[in-house]
């Protein structure tokens, strides 16, 4: 980041606050302790400047307000306006100018299915909400009021006002998104939490994949579980080996092939090529040792999967798109698909071919003809190329059909299917290449430091730039969300808050800040972005979860349940929440992914990887949350104690024994288990992790190479779980708990 010395004087730090009031951007915010943080003026500046703003004077700041305040008023009307169906008068505000102000109006609304509403209205005598005098011209403000009962979907108005015309994206929504009665009916279930990444079986490729995952929906099916709640499934970036996180992804509409099951394929079983290559001895040596590894070798399983597919692909090409054999029915269905997915489907399938030919999916470093995917040079590249990017066509469409198995397979079950979906993109992401406009490159999204990683955290996510995605309708947002929407029951936004107020940083900057997270908030629209969620969610009969709201009743009463993690949160004493403070309205685990297991919280070993790798800024504070854990596990020794969780007389002195966490207590995960099924939520959810009493995180906070991410594997073998009397016992405890399905257990 290049240090800019911006004089702080009085006039600038003035122009630079009323900037960032116009375009959402705050100059000051509260930092871990409470206490005011002023953002450095000389941040404000560079941030202002990757917007797109020129402030490099005070005469062009005065400029620009001038003209932000111009571009308002001549607008007339926001682009778009949100609504819940609950309030009475819908009016929208109407900037006009005083000449405007004696005319008639006419405005037009249409919604989705072209049906048309039109009237007639007039301001005459109507006193303004306020007037704006700006470059010698009064705008007069005055409220059109929409018609009453309107149904709950999207309209197109058009105002048309003397020689002027004005147009808005309407949003009518529910204020309460859909809840899914079959969890939300006065009962309480639990369900469990899989990493499908991390499955072992008997039978996968060295890594999980979807029949791992309809295999595991039939165990918790027959032990009474009620929501099978699995990590991302979304397209991720294969060639970045060292970037396997699934909540980093390459697109959000699509789902990963890298999870397929090949072996079911008919393109699998009739390719000579395949069945000549899986009898060979170093073929069936390396799936051997991928099975059997402890961690996942992603490098090695992208390898072989992608050969595989490549081949299949092959087969199907030949005998089903063969012009002079004739194209058959499969064939048919193909094409069908890639028309019915549309152009932004195409334009994804090319940019994998791309970053295939190119070995990079940096889109900035390829050839400046094929980087804009609206140039003639990219469709023309897309149609010499059709061969290889519908390659990837074939690897998605069969993602597709596989997934669509597993929510059809918990249908039948009458299990609830619930994924976990990043809210925000990547810089190299599909999203951001084919929605420039729409996001703010030069900076990127971060956890602020807080008392977890005291330095932040990098999340490298590109921030939506705010009016442009006004402008586009919330298009790239809203789309983003419905191919989710219609597979899964309930989908849960990882860093849900961030929707609303995203933490940015300047790319880069961390190596000048010593690894330290310094930026500010941009501010979006909470009410359009509640709106969509609720109007989608109803749409396609989806619930929608986000993180520990920190008792944001708002957000509840919209129907935005929150999801805790236990070991994550602290009352004012730095002790764990009591288990009887969470209410109905919400879910429950243990912790997220970059949170540590029940044993692994026990021995402190999240702090103690931490220090080992200078993640802390303030060393001081390592010996405090050494002793803070330690108090912790006293407190939370009592508090189970006070609800009689322990599964023999002994094991409340073996807690007490190993209070200092040196050793993990016998039946600890079973009593902890017991322990927070006692809690009110709707649902608690098993972590898998734990259920094998695995002491490694999956995910350590603020590192990348330095803890192997995302790269361990579940113990325990699908085919044996059903064995393993430890570990259906905690189905047994969550049965005598009553959170059991009792139709299914």
């Amino acid at each position: 980041m290049k240090k800019i010395k911006i004089n702080s004087n009085i006039k600038i730090m003035d122009n630079l606050k009323k900037i960032c009031e116009l375009v959402g951007l705050l100059d000051e915010y509260k930092d871990m302790y409470g206490e005011k943080v002023r953002v450095d003026a000389s941040l404000l500046y560079l941030i202002l400047k990757h917007m797109g703003y020129d402030v490099d004077t005070i005469n062009k700041q005065e400029d620009l307000i001038k003209n932000l305040t111009i571009k308002e008023c001549e607008q007339g009307i926001r682009y778009v306006n949100s609504f819940f169906v609950s309030e009475a008068d819908k009016k929208i505000p109407l900037l006009i100018t005083e000449e405007q102000s004696f005319k008639d109006i006419f405005f037009s609304l249409e919604d989705e299915y072209g049906h048309k509403i039109s009237s007639n209205y007039s301001f005459k005598n109507k006193i303004p909400n306020k007037e704006i005098e700006v470059s010698e011209k009064i705008y007069k403000q005055f409220d059109l009021p929409l018609p009453d009962n309107l149904d709950y979907g999207y309209y197109r108005l058009t105002v048309d006002v003397y020689d002027k015309k004005y147009r808005s994206y309407i949003i009518i929504a529910k204020d309460k998104c859909y809840v899914d009665e079959r969890l939300f009916n006065g009962k309480k279930w639990f369900g469990v939490d899989v990493p499908l990444y991390a499955l072992k079986s008997k039978r996968n490729m060295g890594i999980g994949d979807y029949t791992d995952l309809k295999n595991f929906a039939n165990i918790l099916h027959k032990n009474g579980g009620k929501v099978l709640y699995v990590s991302p499934l979304n397209s991720l970036f294969f060639n970045e080996i060292y970037d396997v996180s699934p909540y980093r992804v390459l697109d959000k509409r699509t789902f990963n092939y890298f999870y397929l099951d090949l072996e079911i394929v008919d393109d699998f079983k009739e390719s000579e090529k395949i069945k000549f290559a899986i009898l060979k001895d170093d073929f069936k040596e390396k799936i051997k040792k991928l099975r059997e590894s402890e961690r996942i070798n992603y490098k090695e399983v992208y390898s072989l999967k992608v050969s595989l597919l490549k081949d299949m692909y092959e087969h199907f090409v030949e005998k089903n798109l063969d012009i002079e054999k004739g194209i058959t029915e499969k064939g048919i269905d193909f094409y069908e698909y890639i028309r019915k997915k549309g152009t932004s489907f195409k334009e994804l399938c090319v940019f994998e071919y791309l970053a295939e030919k190119f070995n990079s999916f940096n889109w900035k470093s390829w050839p400046d003809s094929l980087k804009d995917n609206k140039s003639i040079d990219f469709w023309e590249f897309e149609d010499n190329n059709k061969y290889n990017w519908q390659f990837y066509a074939y690897a998605h469409m069969l993602s597709d059909i596989q997934v669509k198995e597993v929510s059809d397979l918990c249908k039948k079950l009458d299990i609830v299917f619930m994924t976990e979906m990043p809210f925000g993109s990547l810089s190299n992401s599909v999203d951001v290449w084919a929605n420039k406009d729409c996001f703010i490159d030069g900076l990127e999204i971060a956890v602020k430091p807080n008392l977890d990683a005291f330095k932040g955290e990098n999340l490298k996510y590109v921030p939506y730039n705010k009016n442009n995605l006004i402008d586009s309708d919330y298009n790239v947002f809203a789309k983003k969300i419905r191919e989710n929407f219609d597979i899964f029951d309930i989908v849960r936004f990882d860093y849900f808050k961030y929707f609303f107020n995203a933490f940015v940083i300047i790319n880069n900057s961390l190596v000048e800040n010593f690894g330290e997270c310094i930026g500010t908030f941009i501010k979006y629209d909470v009410k359009d972005i509640i709106a969509i969620l609720s109007l989608e969610s109803h749409k396609r009969k989806c619930m929608i979860v986000g993180e520990n709201f920190e008792n944001n009743q708002d957000l509840i009463n919209h129907g935005i349940y929150p999801m805790h993690a236990f070991l994550k949160n602290s009352n004012k004493k730095d002790a764990l929440e009591k288990v009887d403070s969470y209410n109905y309205n919400s879910f429950l685990k243990s912790g997220f992914y970059d949170m540590p297991t029940m044993v692994g919280f026990w021995l402190s070993k999240d702090i103690k990887l931490h220090e080992s790798l200078k993640i802390y800024k303030d060393y001081k504070k390592i010996k405090d949350n050494f002793e803070n854990r330690s108090f912790v596990r006293k407190n939370l020794i009592q508090e189970m104690n006070k609800k009689e969780v322990f599964c023999n007389q002994n094991d409340l002195l073996y807690l007490k024994q190993s209070v200092m966490g040196d050793k993990v207590p016998e039946n600890f995960n079973y009593n902890l288990t017991k322990y927070l099924a006692k809690s009110d939520s709707c649902v608690y959810f098993l972590r898998l992790e734990d259920m094998v009493m695995q002491s490694d995180m999956i995910k350590l906070k603020s590192t990348t190479t330095e803890y192997h991410n995302w790269q361990t594997k579940i113990e325990i073998c699908i085919e044996d779980m059903e064995n393993d009397k430890k570990f259906m016992k905690f189905f047994k405890i969550l049965s005598d708990e009553n959170r059991a399905s009792l139709k299914n257990y």
